[in-house]
């Protein structure tokens, strides 16, 4: 977590990667490339983020079902509709590009990144983030002024050093300035946590002319929650599955999970 005390906390889940869904042979997420039924789109943008319409064809009578946003009126360029493939959500099957957040979340549970600097995690993402950063050659400097002036206290001397060369480490590894590709350029449609994934069509508000929805997915629709938290809380494994619990506080209903985790993009 992002606290002063860098709070570790965790969620173990599993995934429905094929939980059965009637009428076809393909369930669960791979429903969408299922030989029954054809998924259709069209995006508005051109990585394919902003999806207002999509429809859904049934390949046993030809019935189709056509969802839009409220805000999209009319049809789409017959030329930009896309047929769903794999590639729709694995889009990023080589040369993927972690967040800032993830990189530095990693380095903590390694241990190679100290947590012994209180806020290191926002520290080390708000060093590799620096708007100034704008070559691979300028990065090592300006990211270790950023750290020495934010720790620029006898009692954490010791760490400093090392945590440094931990920062430059990682930032060299996941973002790459003078070619201008990190994360915050190429989205990942895996999941739905740092980029729209998912919700980019289950969000409810995508509705047909009868008002029928595509479905957004709550926590326990694609994933069994085995335990969260930290310390004892994940001792045990609860095999029912658990309602999942944000660690600071209540979601609210109206946003996704990356209208607040884009990764660690400062606003």
């Amino acid at each position: 977590m992002s606290d002063k005390k860098n709070t570790p906390y965790a969620a173990r889940m599993l995934l429905h990667v094929n939980k059965s869904a009637p009428g076809s042979p393909l369930g669960g997420i791979h429903w969408h490339v299922s030989a029954t039924d054809r998924v259709e789109y069209y995006a508005a943008d051109e990585k394919r983020q902003d999806i207002p319409w999509m429809r859904v064809v049934s390949l046993k009578d030809g019935t189709s079902r056509v969802f839009r946003t409220p805000e999209f009126k009319g049809e789409p360029p017959a030329d930009r509709i896309r047929v769903m493939d794999c590639m729709d959500c694995h889009n990023r099957p080589a040369h993927v590009f972690p967040t800032a957040n993830d990189v530095v979340e990693k380095s903590m549970a390694a241990g190679t990144l100290s947590t012994k600097l209180p806020n290191i995690k926002r520290v080390a993402v708000q060093a590799m983030t620096q708007k100034e950063i704008t070559t691979s050659a300028v990065a090592p400097q300006k990211i270790a002024d950023f750290i020495r002036a934010k720790y620029n206290d006898p009692a954490y001397a010791a760490e400093v050093p090392a945590t440094v060369a931990e920062v430059q480490k990682i930032f060299a590894s996941s973002i790459f300035p003078d070619r201008k590709a990190d994360w915050r350029v190429y989205p990942n449609n895996i999941g739905h946590k740092d980029w729209p994934g998912c919700f980019r069509c289950h969000d409810d508000k995508h509705k047909t002319s009868l008002g029928q929805t595509v479905r957004s997915s709550d926590c326990t629709s694609c994933h069994t929650i085995l335990s969260q938290g930290k310390g004892p809380q994940l001792d045990s494994l609860s095999a029912k599955g658990l309602e999942f619990a944000h660690p600071n506080g209540e979601l609210d209903k109206e946003l996704t999970c990356a209208d607040c985790h884009n990764g660690g993009i400062q606003k």
